[in-house]
């Protein structure tokens, strides 16, 4: 900012951060620099140097605006992949949802610092493994956003511990890559529910209390062991059990919790200690 206020023309400037904040991105939006995230290769780095010398930003160029997450938007996607980005909101489109992207986490919550008013509740499916702001930073700093989101976490690698790791974070579910529409069409439905309808929300806590209620205590220990991603050998270890019987008590929790697969265990055990 010094080295430009001593001349008349618009000096280029990046900048190389490894702070990935809101407001660092803020701020560097606001002076119009160009911001990369360390590390950096040196073929990106030249690149936008040469792009930059070939093309100046001017101050007098208006600088893009920020985005802002606009009233109407319902659904919200955070994916740092374009086309994934792009065929997922078609998608979501089709199913007659009015929908917005963002490729970063940061971007997303500069986006809700613009919102004028809070409005319903909205659909957030947000890639687990983004750059900069992980999917996981994404859930937590959520419940300090103005709005509500019923969270889903998305992710193309089938990883018990992250799915696991996202509903104890505040995601309602998690969804494999690539996603079906029918699948789409009712986690999205749910999610919308989840964050419009308080009613729901306590609802689905009685039930789940009342699941969990019905499991024995050795099933319980049982239970926050495999959700802490310790296989049954080390479970048995742990519990002086034999690993055959630490089998049959994972059967019976999820025969007792109606649970299909670990996450959805998860969800259920993060909904319950949720009851007031």
């Amino acid at each position: 900012k010094i080295i430009r206020a001593t001349r008349d023309d618009a000096v280029p400037v990046i900048i190389l951060t490894g702070d990935i904040t809101v407001a660092t991105r803020q701020t560097i939006h606001r002076e119009g620099f160009l911001q990369m995230n360390k590390p950096i290769k040196a073929t990106e780095l030249k690149t936008a140097i040469l792009a930059l010398l070939e093309h100046p930003r001017s101050q007098q160029q208006p600088i893009t605006p920020a985005p802002t997450l606009r009233a109407q938007t319902n659904v919200v996607i955070i994916d740092d992949h374009p086309h994934v980005l792009e065929t997922l909101g078609q998608t979501i489109s089709a199913l007659g949802y009015q929908v917005q992207g963002f490729s970063s986490g940061e971007d997303f919550f500069i986006a809700l610092t613009g919102l004028s008013e809070p409005g319903p509740g909205r659909c957030l499916l947000c890639d687990a493994y983004l750059g900069g702001m992980s999917g996981l930073d994404v859930l937590a700093t959520l419940p300090s956003s103005p709005v509500a989101f019923g969270a889903v976490m998305m992710t193309g690698r089938s990883d018990v511990e992250t799915a696991v790791a996202a509903m104890k974070s505040g995601a309602i579910d998690f969804l494999e890559k690539p996603l079906r529409q029918d699948a789409l069409a009712d986690v999205i439905q749910n999610a919308l529910a989840w964050a419009q309808t308080a009613a729901l929300r306590e609802n689905l806590q009685a039930e789940a209390s009342t699941k969990l209620a019905s499991l024995s205590a050795r099933e319980r220990e049982v239970m926050v062991l495999v959700l802490a991603g310790q296989p049954s050998k080390n479970i048995a270890a742990d519990l002086g059990i034999n690993q055959r019987t630490v089998e049959n008590h994972r059967a019976s929790i999820m025969r007792k919790t109606g649970a299909k697969s670990i996450p959805a265990l998860a969800r259920l055990a993060v909904i319950a200690a949720a009851s007031p």
